[in-house]
């Protein structure tokens, strides 16, 4: 039996063959082989393309993959990313316009995705509170709905979607908290007295803008910073913070709620008052004490006497000082009495104590008639009043002084006294019985009257120790 030889050929053989039995060539005349590339491409695109395999629409792989990509549901974006990677760029300046274009698509795919998950204030509003109110029935509920994807409010979820709500809410309270309290300085009550507050402050407010449109017509600058200035800032806050609350459905709007409510929890407000009029102040007393009853001349950086080492001190002003033990220890300063008050004129306030206490300094600016003034006091500067007392070495000096200048005095009265007596012996003619009875009563007035001045005098040590 004659051994049979098969040859195997290779697929790239088959494809050469056929094509060039397509082209009309021999294979055995004209190999594929030994044709050009250029030649071999004209006889590819000239020779007819097999026909294609019939499709079958009710095939089961074509109705499987026809339900897959209705599953699917293909986002533009991931066609657009899809659509990249079938198609790769072979040029650089391609790649780098294609890069652009898509950063573009995605800025723009994005701002309508946010656009249309995130709905106004209005609509946020009424569904949170909607929600809120419903609640415990939507929990319930929960396990019987339909589980899909979308939520209102463009959550995903009723977890979501009820967190959501009630933060919206809480943030919206939030917000007119930090109104009112812009308004009033103070924080809102749950009764009429809120509402008696804020008419209040607008009230306050429109006479704040009279007395500031006044200011502006007498072209003083000082004048319309110290008036205009509070009103022009309280103003921009309040604007802010209504602006807010409106925007509150916003992520970035609540970081802001915070950052205010922060700067308001460190007294920005006043800062920023102090920033654009800076207010008067006294930061020392040179020296620290003082004696009671004695005229002192408070002045403005005068070394020669109590200095009052300050700023912003104007002439015209008012100088009071509050007891620290009588009053300022127990209660606000603000609310005690303002003794001693005195005038400030050419750097000089005259101020007489008549009290021994630590005392706290207060100023008052010169009198506006569009503006009232008040003291401000300052707690952290102390003056000591001390008795004379307290002197070392006071009570020796006294005895000295009473013993030189209270005998005298003692002298002085008995010799006066016994020259009246003797006046009044010569001028009236009296019986022996009645001279001896004046004479007796009037050295024993003369004695009692010796005593009572002595008495005085050492009771009014004080005065001798000023008089020498």
């Amino acid at each position: 039996m004659a051994a049979m030889r098969v040859r195997l050929r290779a697929p790239e053989e088959d494809a050469a063959d056929t094509l060039s039995a397509a082209a009309g060539l021999a294979v055995t005349d004209t190999p594929w082989a030994t044709l050009s590339r250029e030649q071999q491409l004209v006889f590819a695109s000239t020779a007819p393309q097999p026909p294609l395999p019939h499709l079958d629409l009710r095939s089961p792989e074509y109705i499987e993959e026809r339900l897959e990509n209705l599953k699917r549901k293909p986002t533009w974006r991931a066609w657009l990313d899809q659509y990249v990677q079938d198609h790769p760029d072979s040029d650089g300046s391609d790649d780098e316009d294609d890069a652009v274009g898509g950063r573009r698509i995605d800025k723009a795919a994005k701002r309508a995705r946010y656009t249309r998950k995130t709905p106004g204030f209005l609509k946020t509003t009424c569904w949170s509170v909607i929600i809120a109110a419903f609640t415990p029935l939507l929990l319930l509920l929960y396990p019987c709905l339909r589980r899909k994807d979308n939520w209102p409010l463009g959550c995903t979820s009723l977890p979501g979607l009820i967190a959501y709500a009630f933060s919206t809410l809480v943030c919206i309270a939030f917000s007119i908290g930090l109104i009112y309290w812009t308004i009033c300085r103070e924080l809102p009550e749950l009764n009429r007295n809120a509402w008696t507050n804020l008419q209040v402050r607008f009230n306050d407010m429109a006479q704040m803008s009279e007395t500031c449109q006044a200011s502006i017509f007498q072209y003083d600058l000082t004048l319309f910073q110290e008036l205009c200035m509070p009103l022009v800032i309280d103003a921009a806050l309040l604007s802010i913070n209504v602006a807010l609350l409106f925007q509150s459905h916003h992520k970035w709007a609540r970081y802001a709620l915070l950052a205010m409510a922060a700067a308001f929890v460190v007294d920005t407000p006043t800062k920023l008052y102090n920033a654009t009029f800076p207010a008067p102040d006294i930061t020392n007393i040179d020296p620290s004490y003082a004696l009671a009853d004695e005229e002192l001349l408070v002045t403005y950086l005068l070394p020669s006497h109590i200095a009052l080492e300050g700023k912003n001190l104007k002439p015209g002003g008012s100088v009071a000082w509050v007891a620290y033990w009588g009053c300022a220890s127990t209660a606000s300063v603000d609310a005690c009495e303002k003794q001693f008050p005195s005038s400030f004129e050419v750097g000089v306030a005259r101020v007489t104590f008549t009290a021994i206490d630590h005392f706290i300094p207060c100023y008052r600016d010169p009198p506006n008639p569009l503006k009232a003034q008040e003291y401000r006091c300052f707690e952290h500067v102390r003056l000591r009043v001390k008795d004379k007392q307290s002197i070392p070495g006071w009570s020796k000096r006294t005895a000295a002084i009473y013993q030189t200048t209270g005998k005298q005095r003692i002298e002085k009265v008995t010799t006066d006294d016994e020259q009246q007596g003797a006046e009044k012996s010569a001028n009236y003619k009296e019986s022996p019985a009645e001279t001896k009875r004046s004479r007796s009563s009037s050295s024993s007035g003369s004695r009692k009257k010796s005593h009572v001045t002595a008495t005085l005098h050492v009771a009014s040590d004080g005065d001798i120790l000023a008089e020498e």
